[in-house]
């Protein structure tokens, strides 16, 4: 995909965001907490008796009150609502896309706080925004620095990355999100011992 057509895409996201919100918001799942234990996005222990749901792209069980407030059109804007809407704008006007746009995106949608810097529409919609520009390509500058707190920076969007993704290999089941390893679809270890190279 070329910068234009990348541009195209992005100029769309108001449709993708609909599509994204009726998957999520379709299903009024929910079921009584049968213990004590868990922590809601919002931050709260979920309780025994609490009506708690899972709405697909959710990392885990949340209070349904809170799901509603997220599934809301009149919930606060996230900042990377904002974000995204700024990414669309320059791609429409400038062809273009900042790479340091998009890792604050990828750093407010997999390490920020739900219901400030995100909600769960915005990873999904996340995903597929790094999805069209690769997220190791916008990455790979700073892990190859000398600078160790940016590359552990990195690493760490990398990683919260794949667990959206489901990166694992094929041969211990374990998460990687190295380029070499995502590629080839083994991690480094598993890859030594298949060539026969014992540490």
């Amino acid at each position: 995909m070329n910068a234009v057509q990348e541009a195209d895409a992005i100029s769309k996201l108001d449709e993708v965001r609909k599509s994204i919100r009726s998957e999520f918001y379709n299903n009024k799942f929910s079921i009584r907490a049968k213990f004590s234990g868990g922590t809601c996005l919002c931050g709260e222990t979920i309780q025994e008796g609490d009506s708690i749901t899972r709405p697909p792209h959710s990392p885990r069980w949340m209070h349904l009150k809170c799901a509603e407030l997220d599934a809301s059109d009149s919930k606060a804007q996230s900042n990377a609502s904002r974000l995204v809407e700024k990414i669309a704008e320059q791609a429409v006007q400038k062809q273009t896309v900042w790479r340091d746009d998009l890792l604050e995106l990828a750093r407010f949608a997999f390490l920020g706080r739900w219901s400030i810097d995100y909600w769960i529409e915005d990873t999904a919609l996340t995903e597929q925004i790094l999805n069209m520009f690769g997220l190791h390509r916008l990455t790979a500058g700073w892990r190859n620095q000398s600078d160790k707190a940016r590359q552990k920076y990195a690493q760490k969007i990398e990683k919260e990355f794949a667990k959206h993704k489901g990166w694992i290999c094929r041969m211990c089941r374990r998460l990687i999100w190295v380029e070499e390893s995502v590629e080839r679809g083994i991690g480094p270890v598993c890859y030594r011992h298949s060539l026969g190279v014992v540490a």
